[in-house]
């Protein structure tokens, strides 16, 4: 009996210690590139997630992002609008809970052929962009404004990396892409026919992080790490952002300095906007403000 009972007493205390040395579950995130979510990855290459528990995995696309939370590969991940109206009905307690951008012509429309001719063709306009996502909200804004409702449209989808390597099209031909995207795609002949900043699209696109109420509470110190995190990265960016951009160029589609700074006027920062008009703004597009954290007070 005697033996027996030491028997059990070892085994309790051996699983006690592995208990004690597996490291708990990480914050999982997921995003995708695009010029206003390079303080995730800037924090991510300046070594400051290790030992914090936290994980960041980059990926294509937008639609490609959504999926990794969708399938549970994530805990939290990075969007637009859209992609958090797609996943609340199947995640009703999710919410923004970090602020990052407001595209200002970040998001844009490309074409091979100007908007007179595009008006004017009675031929079969082929449209490449990422079905699922952000982007076919945009193009339906864009035929509205333009006038185009009665023209044949063929879409073709595919992700923007895929779409940025595309060769010039002799067809009428009409793209859906972002920024660092484009830059490939100028130089092959393309033209921008609208973005973001134009006022009369009547269209806004957010980008925020978003999770559900289980994760925030589950990782509520890690999401307070991330929190100061994105604000000390985005006060480094401001501070010196030849510095920020050689931590993140990797990730800029072999977008140059300059571009990086062109990029960056592209989108208005948001992460400490709080004032009342603009979450308002916020609320018309469906996205919710009471989990929003608090803007670390040295982010600018």
């Amino acid at each position: 009996m005697a033996y027996m009972h030491r028997f059990t007493l070892l085994a309790l205390l051996f699983l006690l210690t592995a208990c004690a040395l597996t490291p708990p579950k990480p914050l999982r995130i997921s995003a995708n590139l695009w010029i206003g979510y390079t303080p995730l990855f800037y924090i991510k290459e300046r070594g400051w997630l290790k030992g914090e528990n936290i994980e960041l995995v980059n990926v294509v696309s937008l639609y490609e992002n959504m999926q990794m939370y969708a399938v549970g590969n994530a805990d939290a991940f990075t969007g637009t609008q859209y992609e958090y109206h797609v996943q609340h009905q199947a995640h009703p307690s999710l919410s923004p809970v970090l602020l990052l951008d407001l595209s200002k012509g970040g998001d844009m429309v490309m074409g091979n052929i100007d908007l007179q001719t595009l008006r004017k063709t009675e031929r079969p306009i082929d449209v490449w962009l990422e079905v699922d996502s952000v982007n076919q909200e945009l193009f339906k804004a864009f035929v509205e404004k333009e006038g185009l409702g009665n023209k044949k449209f063929r879409f073709h989808n595919l992700d923007p990396e895929s779409i940025s390597k595309l060769p010039f099209k002799k067809s009428p031909t009409l793209l859906v892409t972002y920024k660092p995207y484009d830059d490939p795609l100028r130089s092959r002949g393309y033209r921008e026919l609208v973005n973001t900043a134009d006022p009369s699209l009547s269209f806004k696109v957010v980008d925020a992080l978003y999770a559900d109420a289980e994760d925030l509470q589950n990782f509520d110190k890690e999401f307070k790490v991330l929190n100061r995190l994105v604000a000390r990265a985005l006060h480094d960016l401001h501070k010196d952002p030849k510095s920020f951009y050689r931590y993140v160029k990797n990730y800029l589609q072999g977008e140059d300095y300059a571009h990086f700074l062109e990029s960056l006027k592209t989108i208005e920062w948001i992460y400490g906007r709080r004032d009342k008009t603009f979450l308002e703004q916020l609320q018309k597009l469906g996205l919710p403000t009471e989990a929003l954290m608090e803007p670390v007070s040295d982010a600018l």
